[in-house]
């Protein structure tokens, strides 16, 4: 668990915070809330999206008071939930991820649980919305 932890926080540390990153047209939605899970849906460029799914599920599961959060394998895409009521498309170079985000034991996902406090100093270390 230590390592993977330790290669989710090098792969934000050396992938994202770019400043120049189209930051504000970045999409994020939560649904289907429990008390243990969520599931949320991410726009943004391919070469971000991990940093950026992984980002917005620990900032929202902070939200709800969570001390850890474990995420499902992310399924790609290239269409969003809710594109006509919200007038968004998805840009050539940029995906679509859907997963679930599990706060408590047990979980539907071999992933392991990292830390929310962690994670959140890393995420607001590279990303402008995060603070």
């Amino acid at each position: 668990m230590i390592k993977k932890l330790i290669l989710v926080l090098s792969i934000l540390a050396s992938t994202v915070g770019a400043s120049d990153m189209p930051q504000q047209s970045m999409y994020a939605t939560f649904y289907d809330m429990e008390e243990s899970s969520f599931s949320f849906q991410v726009m943004a460029p391919l070469e971000s999206i991990r940093e950026y799914a992984i980002c917005k599920a620990v900032w929202f599961a902070a939200k709800q008071e969570a001390e850890q959060v474990a995420l499902s394998d992310p399924v790609y895409g290239n269409s969003l939930k809710e594109p006509n009521s919200l007038n968004l498309r998805v840009p050539d170079d940029w995906a679509v991820v859907d997963a679930t985000a599990f706060m408590v034991s047990p979980k539907a996902t071999v992933n392991p649980f990292v830390n929310i406090a962690e994670m959140a100093v890393v995420c607001r270390d590279h990303w402008d919305w995060y603070r």
